[in-house]
């Protein structure tokens, strides 16, 4: 076997990187594509090209968080790795999971369409955002248990917003990609480097569902952080939750489970699932034991036959080094021709007897797989000048002398307890004043998104005065020229003129005071917001033909911000009639009611529109997350909104699915004060 990298720059250069390399079209060519762009578009022109070119090859592909191509770390780019086997047959799957009852069944339609008495090895490439990964390796092993499964999950450069995996014919962004070697010569070597050290104590998952801990040790899993880091971590989870994961024993292999959400319950979310009873602890990165070990690693795959390597590794490792991340990677490419990305998450094999193996969704892991078809140790071939033994011996120096140098930086420091919360609440400062300076981003590319339809709006009411204003105009005119204009046809034209100016002055003060951002809390009326909201948007709801709906019992008073409640009232309605006329929907009707609870206030906003996709319902206040076409969302407005009622308002907003469409559920505090109900 051979394999050979090339960047992806233009298709003319990869007709001639093929026609150079002698690069053959058959159906033992196995083509990895990892790219940092997740445009469809882009994507499907780079397939078109390697299908004219190579059409029988078979090629699996990732979005990524950087990429990995003959020893170096890159970003932006797109790599393509090309491996020509001799002695090994390949097959290919895709499992669109928009079509598939559970990420469970999707490994099994896997196992079942690729697994033959003579399969070696798997490699899937999964979506990053949405894929259970420890599902769908279990649904694989519910059909065989022996088969290596590598690979991971798609990246999308840490945005979590939109993942691709495709093969050459299709791109999906909820599924599974899949190839299968089959040989009995084909010799197959799994390796992984975790070395994130546990911290304090060990602690018991006392409350779980899946991939969302609710309590460890009796207490919520927010507060448990809270205790152990500090409160400050606590309070800017997960944003600096990447370099503190839980770690548990698993399989003789340490899994770590990376922090992927905060809940509002206390509860957390992470990349993997965790059962009642786990034994866990909090970790953090060492980045002196992570070198350490890739030497270790390093000894370890020289000693087999290896003629190609393929790294799939995580994205949390490269952001927590990024200075050092090449140097654990490096010194693999004098060994054989490397090349990977980094994941979301990797899929690894841990082997346990020749009858079963053990499968795990790593997180925090380099994981690594070496292939030879040949028995004897394998050179790189000459033309790799740069990658030869005497680079190796420089490489190998260089990662011995980095270690040294950190371990004498580690041993020149005191690792106590107060130095270490010290460099913690530095860089929760960081994270703190980073996270600050994104919302003020936020809030200006939320506001530049209303602007648009609010002027929109504006256009719409002035028509009919400026239209009034055309006709009296035109009326002067015309008497002026006929000779017939008299004093009082000027003095009706003074009067009826200001009326219909001084109708689009008042539109023009109506949208800027209710737009503008208030500094203070003041006492309000909800009931008036709500009367305002109607009177701006009745012609939106004529225009399109919206029956919409107002119920509440009784005046309701509220110590707040009432403009920009009004503006989540906007936002919600905008929403929900967009979705109306995207569905089609002939009846269309939004309803708003509002009830009184104990102490709270309850308001409804429900449409007839058809709902949200069960898949998406949980990320619909994530920001730039949209379920409008790419032109018409930005994903900001409903973040926006949780912003408003959860941050300044100390409210609560929820959504879940009716038998008709949406219902949006906030909750905010009734009571006020006895000083602010005087006033």
């Amino acid at each position: 076997m051979k394999s050979i990298n090339t960047y992806y720059t233009t298709n003319s250069k990869l007709e001639e990187f093929i026609v150079s390399h002698n690069i053959e079209d058959n159906s033992s060519l196995l083509i990895q594509i990892f790219t940092a762009f997740n445009e469809e578009s882009y994507i499907q022109n780079l397939l078109d090209s390697i299908n004219s070119l190579l059409p029988q090859a078979i090629i699996i592909g990732s979005t990524t968080d950087g990429e990995i191509m003959d020893g170096k770390v890159s970003q932006l780019q797109t790599v393509l790795g090309f491996t020509q086997f001799e002695q090994t047959t390949l097959s290919s799957s895709l499992v669109d999971y928009d079509h598939c009852s559970s990420y469970y069944e999707g490994g099994q339609i896997i196992a079942q369409n690729l697994i033959t008495a003579d399969t070696k090895l798997i490699i899937a490439f999964s979506d990053g955002i949405r894929t259970n990964g420890e599902a769908f390796l279990d649904g694989i092993s519910s059909v065989d248990n022996h088969i290596i499964v590598a690979g991971g999950m798609a990246g999308d450069r840490a945005e979590f917003i939109k993942t691709l995996v495709f093969d050459k014919e299709k791109i999906i962004s909820h599924g599974v990609v899949a190839v299968a070697l089959h040989s009995q010569k084909l010799s197959v070597h799994t390796h992984y480097n975790f070395n994130w050290k546990p911290i304090g104590k060990k602690l018991t998952i006392t409350k779980a569902d899946a991939n969302r801990v609710y309590e460890i040790d009796g207490k919520s899993a927010v507060e448990t952080y809270g205790h152990y880091l500090g409160q400050n971590i606590a309070n800017n989870l997960p944003a600096v939750g990447i370099e503190f994961p839980l770690v548990i024993y698993r399989n003789d292999v340490l899994v770590a489970h990376a922090l992927i959400d905060k809940k509002e319950d206390g509860s957390l979310v992470f990349a993997g699932s965790f059962k009642e009873g786990d034994i866990v602890s909090l970790a953090y990165g060492d980045i002196q034991e992570i070198l350490r070990s890739s030497m270790d690693i390093y000894q370890d795959i020289s000693i087999n036959p290896s003629e190609s390597i393929f790294i799939y590794s995580c994205m949390a490792r490269r952001h927590f080094m990024p200075n050092e991340i090449e140097s654990e990677i490096k010194p693999l490419q004098s060994i054989a021709s490397t090349v990977g990305f980094f994941t979301n998450g990797e899929f690894f094999t841990q082997k346990k007897s020749s009858a079963s193996n053990t499968r795990e969704l790593l997180n925090q892991t380099i994981t690594i797989v070496s292939l030879s078809e040949s028995p004897e140790k394998t050179k790189l071939a000459p033309k790799q000048e740069e990658f030869n033994e005497s680079s190796m011996g420089s490489s190998i120096a260089a990662l011995t002398h980095l270690i040294n140098v950190t371990s004498k930086e580690v041993e020149a420091q005191t690792i106590e307890l107060n130095q270490f919360n010290k460099n913690l609440e530095e860089k929760i400062k960081i994270a703190v004043d980073n996270l600050k300076e994104k919302d003020k981003q936020l809030l200006h590319q939320a506001r530049l998104a209303e602007m648009g339809e609010t002027i929109g709006m504006i256009a719409h009411q002035w028509k009919q005065p400026l239209n009034t204003l055309s006709i009296l105009i035109q009326d002067i005119v015309i008497k002026y020229q006929s000779d017939r204009l008299q004093d009082i046809h000027i003095e009706n034209f003074d009067i009826s003129s200001e009326k219909q100016i001084t109708q689009m002055s008042q539109t023009i003060d109506d949208f800027r005071n209710f737009f503008k951002p208030q500094k203070e809390k003041v006492k309000f009326s909800l009931n008036q917001v709500i009367n305002n909201i109607v009177s701006l948007e009745s012609p939106l709801f004529t225009k399109h033909t919206i029956a919409f709906t107002y119920e509440s019992k009784t005046p309701i008073t509220l110590y707040g911000y009432p403009n920009e409640l009004g503006q989540v009232f906007i936002n919600i309605i905008h929403n929900a009639k967009d979705a109306l006329i995207e569905n089609q929907i002939e009846n269309r009707k939004i309803d708003l009611d509002i009830t009184t609870e104990e102490e709270n206030i309850i308001i409804h906003i429900s449409d007839n529109a058809g709902g949200i996709p069960e898949a998406v319902i949980h990320k619909i206040f994530d920001p730039y997350f949209s379920t409008k076409e790419e032109k018409n969302g930005t994903g900001l407005g409903l973040y926006m909104c949780k912003m408003i009622i959860v941050d300044n308002m100390g409210g609560e907003i929820s959504i879940n699915n009716t038998h008709e469409g949406a219902c949006f559920t906030i909750k905010l505090k009734s009571n006020l004060s006895d000083k602010q109900k005087e006033r």
